[in-house]
């Protein structure tokens, strides 16, 4: 028994030592532990804060964010108002493209007109020139052919004078012969009456029955006498007249050639056709030349009456 004791409090004494150890471990142990777990508060304190820092960022980043999404949102609409805007103005500026290509057509159409209109102007500008010049040539001519006309009175009233004076010394002389005596020994001429002897009494060349037949031997000495001369006078005035008639016409129907030529090649300048080549245009009977022609024929068959009566 005393055995059986002392082995069991050596074996509880074995125990309480392998307790006691075992106590002293979890002692040690849970010292270890509670260092350890004040260790690990302090780490969860630490790591709380830093959730707590964590959670305010993630805070501050949603809000950052929700900012951000508003500006997103305000940006997106107004690039959507500018996208209207800009599609306004899109289709503005396609109408006012349409609008100024019509008004460009419009502007060229009214500088084409303005251009023909130049043209004609100058065309008329050039007829006028030439119509002036004409006019003036034409005042010349009437001026010399007034003071040729002038010239031709005062000789025509010399030539009158001349006449009248022939003829007042004629007409004296001729009846000086009538009435005087016939005595003059170079003109007797011994006249043979029919059925009789020839005689020598002096007769004068004429012997007159009556004043007609005075007057009538006059007038035919006066027109045989001045016959010629006033023949050539007409003459010479039916052709002063049907010169400067010639003259006008020629010069009208070259200034209606001219600017038929002229027209002609603007025409064909404008069209771009050079191969063509317009006939020239000719007065018209009735219009600017036929009257001066018409009288030109008219003088011309008046002079040959004159001239071969």
């Amino acid at each position: 028994m005393s055995l059986v004791n002392s082995a069991d409090s050596a074996e509880a004494g074995l125990a309480v030592a392998k307790l006691r150890k075992i106590n002293q471990g979890l002692r040690v142990g849970l010292r270890d532990a509670t260092a350890g777990w004040r260790e690990a508060v302090v780490l969860c304190r630490g790591v709380e804060k830093k959730c707590e820092e964590l959670y305010g960022e993630v805070e501050e980043l949603k809000r950052q964010r929700s900012v951000q999404r508003s500006k997103e949102a305000d940006l997106l609409d107004r690039i959507q108002g500018m996208e209207k805007v800009g599609e306004s103005h899109r289709k503005q500026i396609e109408v006012s493209k349409v609008e100024g290509d019509e008004v460009l057509r419009q502007f060229e159409a009214e500088c084409r007109e303005k251009e023909a209109t130049l043209l004609q102007l100058e065309d008329a500008t050039e007829a006028n020139q030439k119509l002036t010049a004409r006019i003036e040539a034409l005042e010349k001519e009437k001026e010399e052919r007034e003071k040729r006309d002038e010239r031709d009175r005062e000789e025509r009233e010399k030539i009158d004078e001349i006449n009248k004076s022939a003829t007042e010394e004629f007409l004296f002389s001729t009846l000086s012969d009538f009435s005087s005596p016939y005595n003059k020994a170079d003109e007797v001429a011994s006249y043979p009456v029919p059925g009789a002897a020839a005689t020598t009494t002096p007769l004068p060349p004429h012997q007159p029955n009556n004043i007609d037949t005075i007057h009538a031997s006059i007038a035919k000495s006066i027109a045989s006498r001045f016959e010629e001369s006033i023949k050539e006078r007409i003459k010479q005035r039916s052709m002063y007249e049907v010169k400067a008639i010639e003259a006008a016409v020629r010069n009208a129907l070259e200034g209606l050639e001219l600017d038929g030529e002229m027209k002609s090649k603007k025409k064909k300048k404008r069209n771009g056709k050079g191969a063509q080549r317009l006939p020239p245009r000719r007065a018209p009977r009735g219009a600017t030349g036929g009257a001066e022609v018409e009288n030109v024929t008219r003088l011309k068959r008046r002079r040959n009456r004159i001239v071969n009566p």
